[in-house]
């Protein structure tokens, strides 16, 4: 199903300021310090943006682990 014109806009709005915040982010962590970030809007035709300052498996690896500890309760 393709998105219609206004969850597009939306998903580009949502794109350009996850680029910003992650420039700014950029400017505050330390040397050696990765991040990744998602924004996203609700609902169950939500948008989603991500930016990451590290390799995608890397952040893969990240989420997935964070993820199981989240699951474990921990």
């Amino acid at each position: 199903m393709s998105e219609t014109l206004v969850q597009k806009q939306v998903r580009l709005v949502l794109e350009t300021q996850c680029r910003e915040i992650a420039d700014l982010l950029k400017e505050k962590v330390p040397a050696g310090v990765g991040f990744t970030l998602f924004l996203f809007d609700f609902g169950q035709k939500g948008n989603t943006a991500y930016v990451s300052m590290g390799q995608r498996d890397d952040s893969v690896k990240l989420i997935r682990e964070w993820l199981a500890k989240q699951e474990k309760g921990e």
